[in-house]
Parts: C-alpha cells; sequence; structure tokens
C-alpha cells in the first residue's frame, strides 16, 4: 500500500514516459507469475510485484497529462481517464466470473500482457515533453536513500497493514476486546503517529512532503476520494450479492445486474471533466456529485426481497451519475492548483487515499454484515439448525435447503444485513460530502508558477490556500 505514495515520485532521475513504460513491465511481470503460479508462495509473490508496478500506472497517468496538455484541457483528459479506470472496479467481477466460468483463473493474469504490450508499444511513439529538469540516473541510483523515504514508506505500509489485520481478524478469529488485537490496533496508531513525526522531521524528502500534504485541497481532496471510493467499493462487492443471496440470480447474472451504473458514471465523467476545462469550476461538481451518491446509496439500502426492477436500476444509475461527478474532482483539483513539480506527489497522495479508502472500506463492510447479519438471523430465524445453515453455508447454499418460512426469514435477514452494509457506504458517502467543501475554488482563479510567481489562467483555477 505504501508504494502508492512513492511509485512514480521515486523516479526522479528518468523520463515520466520510461519511468511509466517501466511500472508497466513491472505490473506484467507480476501478471506472469501469478498466471503460472504453482503455489500460494508464488501467487503472492506475483502480486506484490504487479502490485508494486500497479503503483505507478494511475500517478504516472496523471503526470503525464500534467506534462502533455495545457491547463484548461487536463480536466477533460482527466475524466477521460477516470471514466475507464473507475467502472473496472465494477466491470471486475463480471470479466472475471466470465473467464472463471467458461476458462481457467489463471486467463484473468494473462488476458493483462497483451494489453501491457499494446500500452508499451503506444508510450515508446508517444513523445512527452519533462515537466522539471532531472538530475542524471546515475546521481539518483547512488543517492537513492535521499530520494526514496524507506523509513517512512515501511511505516506506513506497516500501519496500513496491522490496522487492515485487525478489521479482518476482529469479531472472527478474535473476539473485539481480545488483547492481542488491541495491541494491534495500538500499535498500529503508534506506527501512523511515528511516521507523521518521521514525515515531519524528513521535510521536503519525506514519502508525504508535509508542505504538499497540508495544503487544502490535497488533504480534503485524498480524503474526499478515499470515502467515495470506499463507498463505491461496498456497492461493487455487496450488490452481486444482494441479486444472488436474496434475488436467487447466479454469479454471472448477480455481476451483470451491477450494469446499470456504468451508464450513468461514463456519461457523467466526462462531461463534467470536459465542463471544468471549459468553465473552470470543479468544487460544484464535487459538491453536488457526493450529495448525489449520497442519496443514491440510501436508495439502495431501502433494497428487499420484494425491490421492484425499475428502483434497483434508476438506483444504481443515480448512484452512477454521483460517482461520475464527483471521482476525478479531487484529481483536477491537485493538477490545476500546485506548481508542476508538485503534481506527481500530490497525485500520488490523493491516488493513495482512493487505494486506503478502497480497502479499510471492503473489510469494515465484511465486518458491518457479519455483525448485522448474525443479529438478523437471531431476530428472525427461529430454528437452531436453520439459522446455523444461513450463518455458515455461504451466500446462496441455504435457498437449496430451506423452504417455507424458514427459507422466507432467512431472505429476510440476510436483505436486512446488505442493508446494514448499504446504510455503511451511504454515511461514507455522507463524510466525503463534507471533505469536498475543502476543495474551493473561484471564477477568477490564479496558479501559483514553479518561480513562484502568479500568473493569470484562461480558465477558473483553485486556491490551493491552505
Amino acid at each position: 500500500m505504501g508504494f502508492y505514495k512513492t511509485g512514480f515520485p521515486v523516479a526522479k532521475g528518468r523520463r515520466e514516459q520510461w519511468s511509466l513504460i517501466g511500472f508497466i513491465l513491472f505490473f506484467e511481470i507480476g501478471s506472469l507469475l501469478c498466471g503460472i503460479a504453482s503455489s500460494s508462495a508464488m501467487l503472492i509473490l506475483g502480486r506484490a510485484v504487479a502490485g508494486m508496478g500497479g503503483s505507478g500506472l494511475l500517478i504516472g497517468n496523471q503526470t503525464v497529462i500534467a506534462g502533455l496538455a495545457p491547463l484548461e484541457k487536463r480536466p477533460g483528459l482527466t475524466a477521460v481517464v477516470m471514466s475507464l479506470a473507475a467502472p473496472g472496479m465494477l466491470l471486475g467481477p463480471i470479466v472475471g466470473g466470465i473467464i472463471t466460468e467458461y476458462s481457467t483463473w489463471r486467463w484473468i493474469f494473462y488476458m493483462n500482457l497483451p494489453i501491457g504490450a499494446v500500452a508499451i508499444l503506444l508510450l515508446v511513439f508517444t513523445g512527452i515533453p519533462e515537466q522539471t529538469a532531472k538530475p542524471d540516473w546515475r546521481i539518483v541510483l547512488r543517492g537513492l536513500h535521499h530520494y526514496f523515504d524507506i523509513l517512512g514508506c515501511s511505516l506506513c505500509t506497516a500501519a496500513t497493514c496491522l490496522l487492515l489485520l485487525v478489521l479482518n481478524i476482529g469479531g472472527d478469529l478474535l473476539p473485539w476486546n481480545s488483547p492481542i488485537l488491541i495491541g494491534m490496533f495500538v500499535f498500529s496508531v503508534i506506527l501512523f503517529a511515528f511516521f507523521v513525526y518521521w514525515s515531519a522531521h524528513m521535510g521536503h524528502r519525506a514519502l508525504m512532503p508535509p508542505s504538499i500534504a497540508k495544503q487544502r485541497v490535497v488533504w480534503s481532496g485524498a480524503a474526499t476520494l478515499m470515502f467515495t471510493i470506499g463507498a463505491t467499493t461496498v456497492q461493487s462487492y455487496f450488490l452481486p450479492l444482494y441479486f444472488q443471496s436474496v434475488r436467487g440470480e447466479s454469479a454471472l447474472t448477480g455481476a451483470v445486474y451491477t450494469i446499470p451504473g456504468l451508464p450513468g458514471q461514463i456519461l457523467f465523467s466526462l462531461a463534467s471533466g470536459f465542463l471544468i476545462g471549459k468553465i473552470g469550476y470543479y468544487l460544484p461538481w464535487a459538491l453536488v456529485g457526493t450529495a448525489v451518491h449520497t442519496v443514491a446509496c440510501g436508495l439502495l439500502s431501502r433494497f428487499s426481497t420484494a425491490t421492484p426492477t425499475p428502483y434497483w436500476i434508476l438506483s444504481q444509475f443515480l448512484a452512477g451519475c454521483g460517482r461520475g461527478m464527483s471521482l476525478q474532482s479531487p484529481s483536477i483539483a491537485a493538477q490545476i492548483a500546485l506548481p508542476q513539480d508538485q503534481i506527481s506527489i500530490a497525485s500520488s497522495i490523493v491516488t493513495f487515499g482512493m487505494y486506503l479508502g478502497s480497502a479499510l472500506a471492503s473489510t469494515a463492510a465484511s465486518v458491518a454484515f457479519d455483525n448485522v447479519l448474525r443479529t438478523e438471523v437471531e431476530r428472525r430465524v427461529s430454528n437452531a439448525a436453520a439459522a446455523d445453515i444461513v450463518l455458515t453455508g455461504g451466500a446462496t447454499e441455504f435457498r437449496h435447503v430451506l423452504s417455507g418460512d424458514e427459507l422466507a426469514s432467512a431472505l429476510d435477514a440476510f436483505a436486512g444485513g446488505l442493508r446494514g452494509v448499504f446504510l455503511l457506504a451511504t454515511g461514507l458517502s455522507g463524510v466525503s460530502f463534507l471533505f469536498a467543501w475543502g476543495m474551493r475554488s473561484s471564477n477568477a482563479g490564479t496558479q501559483r508558477t514553479e518561480e513562484g510567481n502568479v500568473k493569470e489562467t484562461k480558465g477558473v483555477i483553485g486556491d490551493n490556500a491552505n
């Protein structure tokens, strides 16, 4: 996880073009290792390598856009990238389900190889101007410890992993009041605190330079994206589960039924990006988008065993519209409010918030679902044997064992458990709406140049005030 803040900025001695190609190659090698894996250890190694490569891809794309495009065109191009990247989270289960059902799981990784090869070929023949002057790569290599905050990366990664581990095993393998669990959580907090201290000590050489991280447009944008993606992740995991467990659909059909959220997301992502470039305002899109997304998540929490088809289609479409309006706003705000030499680091901080939100939300949602489902089963299913089947038989097994009133009670219990999860998504999206207010904008803004001067720009530029 820590590599999302270091993946691209660490390549200070190489051109952005070749740095991005290098990260794609890392991702390709990791995918190949996963595809040919003959053991769990090899699969884990491949995922680690692919993750290191993937850490620079989205950040690299944003950095390349900043180098290629003038300021007024960056929002539209960023919207194109986000309109393709974000739906992948929802399409992933569909494509993975099709591949797994009709072929072998290995093709989930093999399919990355030709896609990456095409991307590399396109980059090789694309001229990308440098944003800032770079030292010779040999100098960077000799002084790598000055450019790469190894301790900061280690602290951030360890603290995040510990926190995720606590959320994963809490209430399942260990009770929440377990001394081991409490100790792990306290140690995670200590590591986070030490990471903050170390970042302040390192200054501009830190993994997360305080001079950039403290800027209002950066931390508020990262928080906005973290909670928005968190709510999106909850939907991508549990909407297919609703259609499988409560509605009795197959895994593939359940994934297909989540498609209604994609058209609105793609449409409003492109529209908002290009309109931001033309008009200049990014804050209204972030506010309206997060508000619409919050309302849509609330509508999802009303799903039941008898939800009519138009309701679940329109609810998902509305959620997609909200995501489309808001997801790219933090990245756009960072690009147009900061100097060129700070864009890659600011983008990496915002992107880290995105992936951290996804990881934490998926874990928290699983914990919430298990707890709410257990409560609902205890309240609705009176037969102990039937209750045990619902809790231990998986998302669909109980449908093949129970019948009559017991099945109806089990379905109501599952719907209640999912209702709690979607209420969590509603809360996450609501918090993103609050943080979105931090990304201030004006209709006659200015951009701070690399030399520290201030010049008038064509569009409306966000205020990067602390």
